[in-house]
């Protein structure tokens, strides 16, 4: 699984640049090398976690040493982000808001934009999917009522909004730990687009 996710992000980098063409053969000959280069065990799952490990590794720093400086970071993530999807760990609604956005949006089952002159229509409609779409596989709605948060404790959220490094900057309560870090891109996307 490891193995056909990291492939599937290399082959998709040809769409960042069309020099970025990696051949299914030279992909085995390189997973197949990892598999042979790590550390053998006699326990199966402990084998089988090193070469997991290893190959992620070895193939990410063998890749980067193909991409522009500026295409590492977006590779890097890329990966990050489709293992943690394959895991779970992302819900494809989280995904597709962060990449894609909301989409068509009804605006009239939505509550009122409490500050038109400072959120244009897009980014509140963004919001309003977060808050209605995003779900855990516990049943948990971690962006559960953030239309009336931002609308009751505006002060708070335009503090975060406003801070030097809103990445690093806790979010108001309680989103500042019902969201997981990767859902906190959603809000960047909203508020500090520049910071993503």
């Amino acid at each position: 699984t490891r193995g056909s996710i990291i492939y599937f992000v290399i082959a998709d980098l040809g769409s960042i640049d069309p020099m970025y063409q990696y051949s299914l053969e030279f992909y085995a000959n390189l997973f197949n090398r990892c598999i042979d280069d790590s550390e053998a065990s006699s326990d199966v799952s402990q084998r089988v976690q090193t070469i997991i490990d290893y190959a992620t590794v070895t193939i990410y720093a063998n890749v980067c040493r193909g991409l522009f400086e500026r295409h590492k970071i977006l590779f890097s993530s890329l990966l990050c982000f489709m293992i943690l999807k394959q895991r779970g760990e992302i819900t494809g609604d989280e995904w597709s808001l962060a990449i894609r956005g909301p989409g068509a949006m009804e605006r009239n089952n939505m509550p009122p934009n409490p500050r038109p002159e400072i959120i244009p229509d897009q980014i509140w409609d963004l919001i309003y999917a977060a808050e209605t779409r995003v779900g855990f596989a516990d049943g948990s709605l971690p962006f559960a009522k953030l239309c009336g948060s931002i609308a009751n404790q505006w002060d708070r959220w335009k503090k975060w909004i406003d801070s030097e490094d809103p990445v690093r900057t806790p979010v108001p309560a309680p989103y500042d730990e019902s969201i997981t870090k990767f859902s906190k891109l959603i809000l960047l996307r909203c508020f500090r687009d520049e910071q993503l």
